[in-house]
């Protein structure tokens, strides 16, 4: 399963690791699901976490089993005004360059779309239930 993460879902992991954005995060790390990702998605993971990590330097997580390099999207279409606020736009276009089935994401701004392009746009937990159900 192809799937598109937003950084909040990092950031819950971080902090609660049993939350569905942990467990989501874990079914990555260990190979379960695809987290499909571009330069553009990961450097925004890559500089929230950095910020986390340095303010509470006890909590962790491994980007690069995250992000794995087999997982890039290389082109991504050019997307404006999909979203209210302009920065999850790259998270729309990355799922639509690779194809994902779904887009998991905590955001409002995201969350209120419900599906982009044909590609449904899940809350953690939702997206956990169906992953869970993809592996029964």
């Amino acid at each position: 399963m192809k799937i598109i993460i937003d950084t909040n879902l990092l950031v819950a992991c971080m902090f609660n690791k049993s939350s569905a954005s942990a467990r989501i995060i874990r079914q990555a790390e260990e190979g379960a699901v695809d987290v499909m990702w571009h330069q553009k998605t990961r450097n925004e993971a890559r500089f929230i976490v950095d910020q986390i990590q340095r303010a509470v330097p006890k909590v962790k997580i491994d980007l690069d089993k995250v992000f794995r390099e087999q997982n890039e999207v290389k082109d991504m279409p050019r997307i404006e005004d999909a979203s209210e606020d302009p920065e999850d736009n790259k998270f729309l276009a990355c799922a639509v360059a690779a194809g994902a089935d779904m887009i998991v994401s905590n955001d409002a701004h995201l969350r209120k779309l419900k599906k982009f392009q044909g590609i449904p746009i899940y809350t953690s937990r939702r997206a956990l239930e169906i992953i869970k159900k993809e592996h029964a």
